[in-house]
């Protein structure tokens, strides 16, 4: 089972995600329990001890958008990338084998060669796990042309 959203650690209802989580380990039977979508700030000691729990799955999806902080600050996220690299070195600390993985756009409007290449850095240097993402129809990275690199 994959719990996902786009911002699932805003769920409200069940003591917020984290009581979500404690329910299904403790009310199902459920084998395997991913959590997708996660947000820096959802990145807490108290959700990370859940998976004291084998049957959470080694694996956070946590989207980081950029490497660089002036791409994020346009892009309107309420992140930089301190946040994320102090959240993942959280999650990589409480969960053993940890994989680790994000969204990164490449070619967001206005980005620069040099941002590119933070970016870049930034997944080398934090062992972020990448997958290719196409521009998504009426948002403004497809309005713009951009084709990502």
């Amino acid at each position: 089972m994959i719990l996902t959203g786009t911002r699932i650690g805003s769920y409200e209802q069940e003591r917020g995600l984290q009581g979500l989580v404690e329910r299904i380990l403790k009310e199902s039977e459920v084998q395997r329990l991913r959590l997708s979508s996660l947000e820096p700030c959802d990145v807490t000691p108290e959700l990370l001890s859940l998976w004291k729990d084998s049957r959470l799955c080694p694996h956070i999806h946590m989207p980081l958008q950029s490497g660089s902080d002036t791409v994020l600050q346009r892009m309107g996220r309420t992140y930089l990338t301190a946040d994320y690299e102090r959240a993942a070195a959280k999650a990589r600390e409480a969960i053993p084998d940890l994989s680790l993985t994000a969204d990164i756009m490449v070619g967001f409007p206005g980005e620069g060669e040099e941002e590119f290449r933070e970016s870049s850095r930034f997944c080398e240097r934090n062992g972020v796990r990448c997958y290719a993402r196409l521009p998504i129809l009426g948002t403004p990275r497809h309005q713009s042309g951009a084709d990502g690199r």
